[in-house]
């Protein structure tokens, strides 16, 4: 059963007009053209009949249409995933598996229940989200309900069970005194889940904004005959024609070069200080040349030499450490062992050594440091020396 199904201004109703796309690089580049494909490692974009086939490592964000607002008199509910996408909604439906969702330009998207993190039934009313917002953003140890009493609104306590064999009402255990209780869904004004996103769900990738003011985050696109399918790292997935598209970013907020980045400590030592004044590059290698690891160029990333110790306050604001780790091609070496360390708050996350001898083959590193206050990444020698020994880290980034 739907819950309170709203009216939508006429405004979201209408599709905005195919246009031609523009696209931004991380180099403050802009293309105009059309999306050609788009999956996890590159986009591809026709201009003028020029096929142009970009990583997404160099793209800041394509901009389909004119960002969208919602008209101050509309009415919606807000759903929320666990991993921050957000839907305004004209409707809610609760399933025994699924929650469906009808948005405010008529479009119905399923998600499944446990990727819901809470919804917000009148999210149009300011003091109302207000609170609300102040109350998903802290940590708990139970569900809520928001429930209408004669014109207040009160929170309850305790765990969600599920929707009635009827629709009409949702189940809830009161943590006050363990008693089941049907409240019908008229009276909701919001329901929280205390759930957490899985700590090994993928990375946010780029965030999607859509002509009805919703935001989208994405750990996966590739466009097909529907237009672009998005996957979010809760499990969600939706479909978007590309003329209801606003945005598809991939640099605002969702991902952090450590190049760009300034290491809280850094600390530089070598048995050979003569030969090797060269310890840390940013976006070069070590002779200042493009990073180049197996034939793959990397705008951005990290040249290392042994022994070189660095370490990033994260704040626990990141999910995942990832970088392609190798030798660079440019850059010739002695054989032995060069050891990548990757450590969280002082526990080791991940240990890779390499040799020119039998480990020449680079590796792709993604480690997942949710909550990880301290990131320390240590380029060491195995043996006793470190003359002729470094790495790249190649595309070395942080990501939600």
């Amino acid at each position: 059963m739907y819950r309170r199904m709203m009216p939508v201004a006429l405004a979201l109703l209408v599709v905005a007009t195919a246009r031609a796309a523009d696209l931004k690089t991380m180099k403050n580049a802009t293309i105009k053209g059309d999306l050609v494909s788009v999956n996890d490692k590159e986009i591809v974009f026709d201009k003028g009949g020029e096929k142009i086939t970009l990583p997404l490592a160099e793209v800041m964000y394509i901009d389909f249409g004119p960002p969208s607002k919602l008209p101050k008199d509309t009415k919606f509910a807000d759903l929320e995933l666990t991993d921050g996408t957000l839907l305004h909604c004209k409707g809610v439906a609760h399933g025994d598996k699924t929650v469906t969702a009808t948005l405010l330009d008529e479009r119905k998207v399923e998600v499944p229940n446990g990727a819901v993190s809470g919804i917000l039934y009148d999210a149009h009313l300011p003091e109302l989200r207000k609170e609300w917002t102040e109350r998903l953003g802290t940590k708990r140890a139970r569900d809520y309900l928001a429930i209408n009493f004669e014109g207040e609104v009160k929170f309850l306590d305790g765990l969600i069970i599920g929707p009635t064999a009827d629709g009409k009402a949702l189940t809830f255990r009161r943590a006050s005194d363990g008693k089941k209780v049907d409240v019908d869904f008229d009276r909701l004004a919001g329901a929280m889940y205390n759930r957490p996103l899985d700590p090994a769900a993928p990375p946010v990738k780029a965030k999607l904004s859509d002509a009805a003011a919703n935001l989208i985050l994405a750990s996966g696109a590739s466009l097909g005959e529907g237009g672009l399918t998005v996957t979010t790292p809760s499990g969600a997935k939706f479909v978007y024609p590309l003329d209801r598209l606003s945005r598809l970013d991939y640099g605002s907020g969702n991902l952090a070069y450590l190049s760009d980045l300034e290491p809280a400590q850094l600390k530089m030592t070598s048995t050979e200080d003569s030969l090797f004044r060269n310890r840390l590059r940013r976006d070069k290698n070590l002779e200042d040349e493009p990073l180049r690891v197996r034939g793959v160029t990397y705008a951005k990333g990290l040249a290392l030499h042994a022994t070189t110790e660095l370490e990033y306050d994260l704040r626990g604001d990141w999910r995942v450490f990832s970088c392609m780790a190798g030798f660079d091609d440019g850059i010739g070496g002695h054989a032995g062992p060069v050891v990548l360390t990757v450590e969280g708050d002082g526990r080791e996350l991940k240990r890779v050594v390499f040799d020119r001898k039998d480990k020449f083959k680079p590796e792709e590193i993604a480690v997942n440091v949710k909550d990880v206050r301290k990131l320390r990444i240590v380029v060491g020698s195995g043996d006793l020396l470190d003359v002729g020994k470094h790495l790249d880290l190649g595309d070395a980034k942080v990501s939600k």
